[in-house]
Formats: structure tokens, sequence, C-alpha cells
């Protein structure tokens, strides 16, 4: 009986047991610790594969300016182009060839040789700026007249014809281009009647401006009236 029967179950409660306890719990501890780490790494590798795909939205940010550059270019092109043709193409009337346009006028419109001769007098006289108004009835040769006119000088990129009413809506940017390239400019508004008194103020600030910019301006106005009074 005095064997130590007991001796396989012995269990050690001595201080040495303690503390390697108190190690196996720290040992735990720091495992646990790690796995805390390693469960938060994937988190900070999301932020920097993030700040990785930055570069990316840069080059798409890049591409476009570019592109918007490219097409603004493009379009600025096409614009200067226009604008140049333009002016390669315009030419400016700077004399009226008036015996031409004499004779072209006796030959075709008959009983109206005093009407063509001051019509003529007045495209020689050298005022900067003048006012030609033709008017009277149906069939006397007002129509003829101004067509002869055209035919002589329409080609010209100074010359400008209108009917009423495109004259108000049509005539500021057309002659402005006018204004800049030429001297002198030709104006002809046809189909008038006594009761488009609204061009005086038109006609004014067209001489106007070609007063300030030292050009020449010749304003035909064909009225559709029997006596200048009706205008």
């Amino acid at each position: 009986m005095n064997n130590l029967d007991y001796e396989p179950m012995d269990i050690d409660s001595s201080a040495n047991s303690y503390a390697a306890m108190d190690i196996s719990y720290n040992e735990i501890k720091e495992e646990e610790e790690k796995t805390e780490t390693a469960s938060t790494t994937p988190d900070t590798q999301g932020i920097k594969k993030f700040h990785i795909d930055m570069p990316a939205q840069k080059e798409k940010r890049i591409l476009f300016k570019s592109n918007l550059y490219l097409l603004a270019f493009i379009i600025g092109s096409v614009i200067t182009s226009i604008l140049y043709y333009n002016v390669i193409k315009f030419e400016c009337c700077r004399e009226i060839n008036t015996k031409l346009l004499k004779d072209a006028l006796s030959s075709k419109v008959h009983g109206q040789s005093n009407a063509i001769q001051t019509f003529i007098q007045a495209l020689d006289d050298n005022t900067s700026s003048k006012i030609l108004i033709l008017y009277g009835g149906t069939g006397v040769g007002k129509t003829l007249s101004i067509s002869i006119v055209l035919n002589k000088l329409l080609n010209f990129s100074n010359v400008y014809h209108y009917t009423m009413p495109s004259f108000v809506d049509k005539f500021t940017t057309e002659i402005k281009i006018g204004l800049v390239f030429c001297e002198k400019w030709i104006i002809i508004v046809d189909d008038l009647n006594a009761g488009d008194k609204h061009i005086t103020s038109i006609v004014n600030d067209i001489i106007e401006k070609t007063e300030n910019l030292k050009s020449n301006v010749t304003i035909m106005l064909v009225y559709n009236c029997d006596t200048s009074n009706d205008s």
C-alpha cells in the first residue's frame, strides 16, 4: 500500500507550472496579435491597389485633353481655311466704267435719256457717300436699268443687291466684310415702297460706318412709286 499508485496522475501545481502556463498564454497572445495583423493586411493592400490605379485615371485625363486640343486645332484650321479662301476670292470693284454702263443703258432703256444722263453723272461724282433714288411707276425702266448695272458689277465682292425686306435682315454681316477689304462699295436695294421709311436709320448707319472707315459708298434705292414725294 506504500507504493505510489497515483504517480501517473500527478498534477504539478508548483510555481513552475504556472510559469509554464503563463508562457503558454503569452505564446497564444502573440499568435493572436499576428493573426490580427495578418487580418488587417488585406485592407492595407487594398488601399495600395487603389493608389496604383490612379495613374491610369491620369492617363485618361491626359488623353481626353489631347483629343480636345486636337479637335480645337481641326476646327480652327477649317475656319482659317474658309476665311483665307474668302479673302483670296474677294475681288473689289474699285471704279465703275460709266462709259460702258451708259452705252448699255442707252441701248436698252428707251425714252429715258435724261434719267440715264443724271444717273451716270451721279456715279461719276467724287462724293464719298451718295444716295441715288430711282423712282417711277410700273414699266418706266427701273428694273431693267438695275439689271444692267448688276450685270456689269455683281461679280464683284463689294457690290450688294437686296430686295425688301431681306435688306433689313441680311445686310449687316455681309457689309461688314466689304468694309474690311474694300475702299468702295455699292449697295442696291430694290422693291421699296412709300411705307419703307424705316430703312432711313439703316442707311444713315451705313454712311456713318463708311465715314469712320474713310470708305466710299454708293447706295441705290429703287422705289415703286410715281413721284419722289411718295417716298
